[in-house]
């Protein structure tokens, strides 16, 4: 009773309710889908109309952001204005002269189309390739209350097609529903919630009030064949025309030498140089990043290197023969409290490690890490923009080269295009080989100026002058040994700079400069082999830091890819559900996780 009554006056509050709201979806075979919504309105106070917001940008985990194309907007029957606000479509109906008064019930019919709003996903073992249609049939932010909700929605159709779906309502987040993995009819009482999945057509009801922030999400998974992924000829028609010409790449350079001139370039310093020492205050993982603009496998393989040259960690070797190999080797921790040593990402690096008196093997590390790995890499990469050596995150500065101006210039070149095959004074013909040849022209070039693209603060570039300064004279090696020799440096500086060496990716070319110094095993090492070569040393080191390396990688790579996702780079097709994964695995889909959806209130 107590939920009823705060239900109606946050309805009253905000100045009416809806009494019914039907959906109906028509998925296309061109993987487009028209939506219809009729929206039965009683207003409880005087207002004018109601406004409806559709959101066509989506965040996604890790900053990813996918964007759908929302097109043929109509409110047959009312005037209606829209607009675009913070990545939704405003849809205000109703007359700014006309009040409506209360009690008044009103009938709203919004339609409108949508593309690439479906995701593409490959054969696993209980299905074939399937598309997905994930999307909200009632948003989670109208400020009223909903009585009843009816949904519809009809898919191209095949008989004996494998299908599924699934239906969650509540709040934000809730996964509250039920699936029909095959066709068939089911009704959760729990959530007063019926549907009806058939051939072609997936129907239901929901039957219990729906309160402020509450939503209903559907998830439909069909084959593939029935709603084929579009090729990428037709993804290139979204942003190009048949007629581009040679004059493509010339245009697509100009344009981004222009940028590139007055905001991506790097404050002239000269040539790197070759230094000895490495750069003052900089850890070798983060000294691994500076070098090439990116976070990889090496840099948190060095940072677990700094760990052990430190004192926090050991590496054991458990072969018979006391050889140091992937498989045998094992990290243990040295029980040391004393923290201050470590630079903060280092500390956190051993807090995800969190190595036990026990063994950790080396090939069971990637696995130990695998849920701090992603924000260690992000860490990493955050500390270029907020510790002042690039204005803007190099990763994100490249893709957004490759991809959104990529895009962004063709749709601005439609226009340069047209006029000039206009010009009968040049005698161009544009033809479709023309187009095709300018195409994959402009291709080099875009990524030219992706690579150079990110501009460093003046402080970036005297950083990472003075890392290419160390990682040159550890490459060149000549000018390293004998520096080495004329100061006397010892095992100690050997172990104090082998970090670095991991994170430049030159593990034997250190060894071979200290070389004369290594004559027994580094204080971070054990073996019960009494005989010690220095040669089969250096190759232990390398190895089994070129495999943590190469571990690691492919879940950091995957971090970055996930963080410069778009529409138009993502897996199996437009990109991933606005969830970041299919509704139907990686824990399931939750009710608000698709597309569509938003919401609404009255003006």
């Amino acid at each position: 009773m107590l939920i009823s009554i705060a239900t109606c006056v946050f309805a009253r509050d905000e100045g009416f309710q809806i009494d019914r709201y039907d959906v109906y979806l028509h998925v296309h075979k061109d993987s487009t889908i028209d939506v219809q919504e009729e929206i039965r309105v009683t207003f409880l106070e005087s207002r004018r109309g109601i406004f409806r917001t559709i959101p066509y940008r989506y965040q996604l985990e890790g900053n990813k952001q996918r964007k759908v194309e929302i097109s043929s907007i109509q409110v047959p029957g009312h005037e209606f204005k829209v607009s675009d606000q913070m990545g939704s479509k405003s849809i205000r109906i109703g007359n700014a002269e006309t009040w409506l008064p209360p009690g008044q019930q009103v009938v709203y019919n919004i339609s409108y189309r949508v593309n690439g709003a479906i995701n593409w996903y490959e054969s696993n073992q209980d299905w074939k390739p399937w598309a997905e249609i994930y999307w909200n049939i009632i948003g989670h932010e109208w400020d009223t209350t909903i009585g009843k909700v009816n949904y519809r929605v009809t898919f191209p159709q095949e008989s004996g097609m494998q299908l599924r779906s699934q239906i969650l309502v509540g709040s934000y987040g809730s996964q509250n529903g039920f699936t029909l993995n095959k066709p068939g009819k089911q009704y959760e009482p729990s959530i007063q919630t019926s549907a009806v999945l058939n051939e072609g057509e997936l129907t239901g009801t929901v039957n219990r009030v729906l309160n402020p922030g509450e939503g209903v999400t559907i998830i439909l998974g069909v084959p593939s064949s029935l709603v084929p992924e579009p090729p990428l000829t037709a993804k290139l028609s979204h942003f190009l025309r048949n007629n581009v010409g040679l004059l493509l790449p010339v245009l697509i350079g100009t344009i981004l030498y222009v940028v590139w001139l007055f905001i991506g370039r790097d404050p002239k310093l000269g040539p790197p140089g070759v230094r000895f020492e490495p750069p003052e205050g900089l850890d070798a993982a983060f000294s691994g990043v500076l070098i090439d603009d990116k976070v990889d496998g090496r840099d948190i393989a060095a940072g677990i290197m700094s760990l052990a040259v430190k004192g926090h960690i050991k590496f054991v070797s458990l072969h018979k023969h006391g050889t140091f190999e992937d498989e045998t080797t094992v990290i243990q921790s040295t029980d040391r409290v004393d923290a201050g040593n470590l630079s903060p990402f280092e500390k956190d690096l051993l807090t995800a490690l969190d190595p036990p008196l026990y063994s950790v093997p080396v090939t069971d590390l990637r696995y130990r890490m695998a849920s701090s790995l992603p924000r260690l890499a992000r860490d990493l990469r955050d500390r270029l923009v907020d510790d002042g050596y690039y204005r803007s995150d190099p990763a994100t500065v490249k893709a957004n080269v490759v991809q959104p101006f990529f895009i962004a210039g063709f749709f601005a070149l439609f226009g340069v295009s047209a006029i000039v095959a206009g010009l009968s004074f040049f005698d161009l013909h544009l033809s479709l080989a023309t187009t095709i040849i300018g195409i994959i022209l402009s291709i080099p070039v875009i990524v030219f100026f992706a690579h150079i693209m990110p501009a460093r603060t003046r402080l970036g570039a005297l950083r990472h002058r003075e890392c290419m300064g160390f990682y040159e004279a550890m490459h060149r090696r000549s000018h390293y040994m004998d520096w080495f020799t004329k100061t006397n440096l010892d095992m100690a500086k050997y172990e104090e700079y082998l970090p670095y060496a991991v994170a430049f990716g030159l593990t034997k070319e250190w060894s071979e400069i200290c070389g004369k110094v290594i004559t027994e095993l580094p204080s971070f090492y054990e073996s019960d082999n009494d005989i010690f070569n220095a040669y089969w040393l250096s190759n232990s080191i390398d190895r089994d830091f070129r495999y943590m390396a190469n571990d690691f990688t492919p879940v950091i790579t995957e971090t970055i890819r996930s963080d410069t996702h778009s529409a138009w780079n993502s897996d199996g097709g437009w990109g991933g559900g606005s969830s970041g994964s299919s509704g139907f695995s990686g824990g399931g889909g939750f009710s608000g996780g698709g597309f569509g959806g938003g919401g609404g209130g009255s003006w």
